[in-house]
């Protein structure tokens, strides 16, 4: 459409030009069906008058081939096609019944109303009279059945057209259901299994054949309607402006009736356009995806249509296990596979999958293996795979229930066997490394079944998880089945990873785990896609189908599979098993089972995973074992130890805070590092040993993190040992009999206990810097100086006061060169000072140089307020009843320094201090050694706190000339005043209760 406007010469010149249909392409599809279905409507009414005025059979079969002439519109999509159809369907039933009342009333006969309609001029309307015809033809019984049914689906090759073929046979399929030979609730013709060979014949004879032969002919008609669905995919069948098909369609056409072996290949049209000179050339990539995808939206709507020939096959009666697998299924997997198009391969084989019966997929499995491998590619044989495995497992394990019963004692033992036959099938796939399959636009069938084709390697793997799935609920009430199943799966996955290098292998010795598994890596060529899903496939594994860590760890394809996957995945792998060691054993593992379907029908039902839930037990169970110690830090080695393959971007590992993150990851390390346990002190020191050896190689990130732990496990090695010692000093040597051993034999072993004792200490602190505190002492040095005092503390609870002398002297080294802050002083003086109180059995000398040095380190410190504060929690050091008298009157000494410093300190701070240092005077007047602090002491303390307060009072109400406090600070200091005076408070609430009980209370002036 063009608009012009004249010039002034009188000449036209173009100023807009609108070309193409002004509506769009959905209000377009809407027009015509309106149109269509109004002239189906009126067309159909037209019927129906010749019906009801009694005009000749002739005017009735004009009107309805008049209106079956709308079907062979080339305009509608299939769905809108399929909405016309639905109508004229409707008004087919309308026509059988006249032609069954005609034929009934005798008035015209039926071999005259099939001459009749076969003078309808388009193939389309005339097929439709055909098999309605036909259909009652079948119904009378006057001609064997399965022979009108051959005829008609002969005839139907007539029509090419990929939408009117499929439709058209799609009416066939549903005229002639139940009409023929093993049809459920066919009226006619039907004959019981069992029945005498005289009445089969004469029922063969009726109906021109057996149900075998409708299993034929429904397979025939299955290969045609599967033919042109896929011919669909050509996008070039039908002309949207409502011209006629174009010259490719038309060549397809021709040639649709030769055999396979020269049928030629289509070429989707997607990929090339027409011009109008009549040269192809080159669509553009944007109408080329538009035009794919419609292509394949329609297709997928016409899916249904294809497969209801498979589930026809299905649903006859009478057809025998053996029949399905030497006659049935080799046809249809043959259509299947030669017929090479993804999509219909895919629908087809799961539609194939769900309809039949159990019991013929576990006789046939290595024959849909088979069928499933030669796929396309574009097919997805991991869901194809899943579905069978599914549908299996759900048969045997209601075999198992005694929800179904078997039929035969070979199906029972085709059921035990279920497992091993899948794992057999899996292990004989090929597998391809390719990080994809290369595909083509060319959809062609074949004369020859094609040979298999490789799986992917990462599409292995999914299904070998869902092969697990399968294990898992099949043996679930046996513990060593399942373990022995899942590594039978293991083996097999790693099995399938190609061989790494010679010199692979032997860099695992010299170089260790982290740079062998990045050789290997590089050597075998494992695509990102087919590391994610194997990885995948262990975290699977490892969390959802075992019961316990030591399972995980019994597996040696764990680690072989681990080693060859990249760092991520690796990774993945290692947080998998920390997680399942930590989980503990469930008696059961938290896996995937069988939750019914609500329907038992064959497809009808879905088989859906539902969890286990399990009670977690209160605690997880130890590792024992050194084998599985070692491969427990063989699959821990990428969070232990930097890689070489680590990427330096730590986003690419943790999603949201890196460093939050990190320090989690290492704590879960840490809480696994707990689980190493075994009654043989000597086997312990070995696993410690092993833990050290790998933990240091964790680099300066996670030494700090981790080697905290690691000396928590040797000083509770250490209080184990003492434990023993303490019990074979107790026994007195007594053997479990009751015979006494020798005392060579006593003494032998406390002193083996005691050598070991120490030897615990000396892993700890070496003295050449490779002790483990020392390591971490150059990492955390404040870390390792809490340490050390733990290490005091237990080293002095081993009574071994020597080791714990030199630990609390590491301990203060490490204070002088290293705390620098007034907050870390603070804290770790007062852990100095607990540390040591605890000490009982330090000699007395040595006590008194550390508790010196602790004092002297108290009033070095910057502020008064803290060495006050300080100073009277030293005083504690000295009120010790071990301690000689001299050094216990030292505590009254300290109290009495910590007051004095207390007095030079200023404003609020000085009163908050005060009510601090009574809390401490009266500790020490509460406990056995209160006669080292006086009454005069205490009351002085008291009555310096009321003079502060009332100062304070007054300097934060304003009446002083020199406020302390400033008119902005003012609502803090009273809310902080008012805070101290709560505490002082209760304290003195305290004293009078204590006053009534005791009389050396009474003494307290409050």
């Amino acid at each position: 459409m063009a608009f012009r406007i004249p010039e002034d010469d009188g000449t036209d010149e173009h100023i807009v030009t609108l070309r193409g249909p002004v509506l769009t392409a959905a209000e377009e599809q809407k027009k015509w069906l309106q149109e269509a279905l109004m002239a189906v409507e009126r067309k159909g009414a037209t019927m129906r008058s010749c019906m009801e005025s009694k005009d000749s059979m002739a005017a009735v079969i004009r009107a309805a081939a008049q209106m079956l002439d709308e079907l062979r519109t080339n305009l509608l999509e299939p769905q809108n096609y399929y909405e016309l159809y639905m109508r004229v369907f409707s008004m087919m039933e309308t026509f059988m019944a006249y032609l069954e009342d005609e034929n009934r009333a005798k008035r015209h006969t039926l071999e005259e109303m099939y001459e009749r309609v076969q003078f309808c001029g388009y193939i389309v309307p005339r097929l439709y009279l055909l098999i309605a015809v036909g259909a009652v033809y079948i119904t009378a019984g006057d001609q064997p059945a399965l022979e009108i049914a051959r005829d008609l689906v002969e005839m139907c090759k007539g029509v090419q057209h990929p939408t009117r073929g499929l439709f058209l046979r799609h009416f066939l399929l549903t005229m002639m259901k139940g009409k023929l030979p093993g049809d459920p609730n066919r009226r006619a013709g039907e004959v019981c299994n069992g029945a005498s060979e005289a009445a089969a014949r004469q029922s063969y004879n009726e109906d021109g054949g057996t149900v075998t032969d409708t299993a034929n002919l429904l397979v025939q008609n299955f290969k045609e309607m599967n033919w042109l669905w896929i011919r669909m995919e050509a996008g070039s069948y039908a002309n949207r402006n409502g011209g006629s098909t174009n010259s490719v369609t038309a060549g397809i056409s021709a040639d649709a009736t030769l055999p396979a072996a020269v049928a030629p290949p289509i070429v989707s049209a997607a990929t090339s356009s027409q011009s109008s000179d009549g040269h192809t050339r080159p669509a553009s990539p944007q109408r080329s995806l538009r035009a794919a995808r419609r292509t394949q939206k329609e297709r997928r709507a016409m899916c249904v249509l294809v497969g209801m020939n498979v589930v026809r096959v299905a649903q006859l009666d009478g057809i025998s296990r053996d029949v399905y697998a030497n006659t049935i299924l080799p046809q249809l997997l043959s259509i299947m596979v030669r017929y090479c198009e993804p999509l219909a391969q895919q629908y087809l084989f799961e539609v194939l999958i769900q309809v039949f019966p159990d019991e013929f997929h576990l006789f046939t499995i290595d024959k849909l293996f088979g069928a499933i491998i030669r796929t396309v590619p574009g097919v997805d044989v991991t869901e194809l795979l899943r579905s069978l495995m599914e549908r299996l497992c759900k048969y045997a394990v209601a075999v198992q229930d005694g929800v179904t019963e078997v039929s035969s004692p070979e199906e029972e033992v085709k059921l035990r066997d279920v497992f091993p036959m899948l794992l057999r099938e899996m292990n004989g796939m090929p597998v391809s490394y390719s990080a994809h399959m290369s595909t083509n636009n060319v959809i062609k069938r074949t004369s020859s079944v094609p040979p298999p084709a490789p799986m992917l390697l990462g599409a292995y793997m999914t299904a070998m998880r869902h092969l697990s799935n399968v294990a898992v609920t099949l043996y679930a009430k046996s513990a060593k089945r399942r373990f022995m199943s899942l590594s039978n799966i293991v083996d097999a996955a790693a099995a399938k990873l190609p061989s790494p290098a010679v010199n692979s292998s032997e860099s695992k010795v010299s170089v260790g785990i982290a740079e062998a598994a990045t050789e290997a890596s590089a050597s075998t060529s494992i695509c990102p896609a087919a590391a994610l899903a194997a990885g995948q496939f262990l975290v699977h594994v490892i969390t959802e189908c075992c019961a316990t860590v030591l399972e995980v760890l019994a597996m040696e394809g764990i680690a072989t599979l681990t080693s060859c996957l990249p760092f991520l995945e690796r990774r993945e792998v290692a947080i998998a098993v920390c997680e399942v060691a930590l989980r503990g054993s469930t008696a059961k593992p938290v896996i995937p089972s069988v939750r019914k379907p609500a329907s038992s029908g064959a497809g009808d039902g879905i088989w859906k995973s539902a969890v286990v839930v399990t009670a977690l037990p209160a605690s997880p169970r130890p590792i024992t074992a050194l084998e599985d110690v070692a491969r427990l830090f063989e699959l821990l080695d990428p969070i232990l130890v930097e890689q070489p393959d680590a990427p330096s971007d730590l986003r690419l590992l943790y999603k949201y805070k890196p460093a939050l993150e990190f320090v989690d990851e290492q704590n879960l390390v840490c809480r696994v590092l707990h689980l190493l346990a075994n009654d043989d002190p000597a086997v312990y020191a070995k696993m410690l040993t092993g833990a050290r050896k790998v933990l240091l190689q964790g680099g300066a990130r996670r030494i700090p993190l981790t080697y905290p732990t690691l000396a928590t496990l040797h000083r509770r090695a250490a209080l184990q040992l003492y434990a023993h010692y303490q019990r074979l000093a107790s026994t007195g040597g007594k053997s479990d009999e009751g015979e006494r051993d020798g005392d060579g034999a006593d003494t032998a072993a406390a002193s083996q206990a005691m050598k070991t004792i120490r030897k615990c200490f000396s892993h700890m602190h070496s003295g050449d810097s490779k002790g483990i505190l020392e390591v971490l002492a150059v990492e955390a040095p404040v870390e390792a100086l809490n340490e050390y005092l733990f290490c005091a503390s237990t080293a002095d609870a081993c009574e071994q006061p020597e080791l714990s002398y030199e630990f609390y002297t590491e301990a203060l080294t490490l204070y002088e060169g290293h705390v620098e802050n007034t907050r870390e002083q603070i804290d770790v003086l007062v852990a100095c000072v607990n540390a040591l109180y605890q000490m009982r059995h330090m000699a007395e000398e040595n006590y008194e140089v550390l508790a010196a040095k602790v004092c002297q380190y108290a009033s070095k410190m910057l502020k008064k307020r803290d060495q006050s504060y300080l100073i009277a929690i030293c005083a504690s050091l000295f009120a010790k009843k071990q301690l000689s008298r001299e050094n216990q009157e030292r505590v009254q000494e300290c109290l009495r320094r910590s007051l004095k410093l207390a007095g030079q300190v200023l404003a609020l701070a000085q009163l908050q201090l005060y009510v601090q240092l009574l809390n401490i005077f009266l500790h020490f007047f509460t406990s056995k050694t209160g006669y080292l602090v006086s009454v005069e002491l205490v009351n002085e303390l008291i009555e310096k706190i009321s003079d502060a307060s009332e100062v304070q009072r007054s300097d934060v109400g304003g009446d002083g000339d020199n406020s302390a406090v400033d008119d902005g600070d003012s609502d803090n200091a009273v809310h902080k005043l008012a805070a101290i005076r709560l505490v002082y408070r209760n304290i003195t609430k305290y004293i009078r209760s204590r006053q009534s009980a005791d009389e050396r209370w009474s003494e307290i002036d409050v």
